[in-house]
């Protein structure tokens, strides 16, 4: 049996589904199984033991259809486990299915958002109703998601099952910090409306008399117009765009706040890595987001991700008591330790070798 991890592509600055398939792809091949990651566009700058993708700039060209084609029929065997992420790679190999394409294989599917563009609108529920129905198992990344997808897809609600995604769990204790007149708010997530930066950034005004400086590493492409609305602001001195971060734990060392204001999350790989580092965290309360947080005020703040007053008011209340700031930190890295990587990797490889048995 081969595990055959098929995405869009496989460039971690993009987001956590690529995150995701990687670690699957690299925990299997650690754990002894025979593993592939392909990806349907430009890979990265970076080698992986095992992986190969195209070389066109999107996924969406016909010729993806093709190429991938190709691929099942000279690399995919019979039982072999489809393992697919994100949209459209995941209505590609659906297609490839239900024409008969490729080999008769276990197909599955892991949902990693709580929201889509196409649902709610007729032309988008065929498209899912094709796609999904071709799937024996649909693996939601968090409670929250698995809700909102059964909710939109309650036909489906048998093939859902539940793995908690997993963040890298950088340190094996609490991180210690020295305080410093400056406090440094930080986000980690690509610079896409969802992420809510815009509301982050209006939330800042109202504070913008404390001493703090707010630190945001991604790449995306709102990049311009959140540096003109911080310009526009008056934010410069308070605001810094530092682009793709790859050393994710010396960054969160030198921080001593986290912020996530997204409006949608499947989970919050980035908010388990600040908790991990014993960051303080004003995270928005919804669903696979808010899930990760035990009781509000105590391992985190949950907030609205469309109230500023409310965002603003939390993130105040940090800067200016550092006490809070340690105390929610030792607590948010107990939590953290709930939600390791090596335990969604087991989870999956027990997964893997059900289907094959079924």
């Amino acid at each position: 049996m081969t595990i055959h991890h098929i995405i869009n592509d496989y460039n971690l600055a993009l987001g956590g589904a690529q995150r995701l398939a990687i670690d699957l792809h690299k925990g299997g091949l650690d754990a002894g199984l025979s593993s592939k990651l392909f990806g349907l566009s430009k890979d990265p700058n970076y080698t992986i033991e095992g992986a190969s993708s195209l070389q066109y700039k999107s996924p969406y060209k016909l010729i993806v259809f093709v190429k991938l084609w190709g691929y099942f029929k000279k690399e995919v065997k019979t039982d072999d486990v489809i393992h697919v992420h994100l949209f459209p790679a995941i209505f590609i190999v659906s297609v490839l299915h239900i024409f008969k394409l490729i080999p008769k294989c276990k197909l599955i599917l892991t949902e990693h958002s709580t929201s889509n563009n196409r649902r709610g609108k007729w032309w988008g529920k065929i498209i899912d109703h094709i796609t999904y129905s071709s799937y024996s198992k649909i693996i939601a990344i968090s409670e929250g998601t698995a809700n909102s997808y059964i909710g939109s897809y309650p036909f489906l609600s048998k093939k859902v099952q539940i793995i908690n995604n997993g963040g890298h769990l950088f340190f094996k204790n609490p991180v210690t910090r020295i305080p410093s007149a400056k406090v440094i708010i930080m986000s980690v997530g690509r610079l896409h409306p969802s992420k809510n930066y815009e509301t982050a950034i209006n939330a800042l005004v109202l504070i913008k008399d404390l001493d703090f400086e707010y630190w945001i590493a991604g790449v995306g492409e709102l990049e311009e117009e959140l540096k003109d609305q911080v310009e526009h602001l008056g934010l410069q001195n308070k605001v810094k765009f530092l682009g793709y971060v790859s050393d994710i734990p010396s960054l969160l060392k030198k921080g001593d706040i986290f912020l996530i204001p997204s409006q949608w999350e499947g989970f919050g790989l980035a908010a388990v890595e600040a908790m991990n580092a014993s960051l303080p965290c004003v995270i928005s309360n919804v669903p696979g987001l808010g899930d990760l947080i035990n009781k509000d005020g105590e391992d985190a703040f949950l907030v609205a991700p469309s109230d500023e007053q409310i965002i603003a008011e939390r993130l105040k209340q940090l800067v200016e008591n550092k006490n809070i700031r340690h105390e929610m930190g030792k607590i948010a890295f107990a939590r953290s330790l709930n939600f390791g990587v090596d335990t969604m990797i087991k989870d999956y490889i027990k997964l893997y070798k059900e289907v094959y048995d079924e």
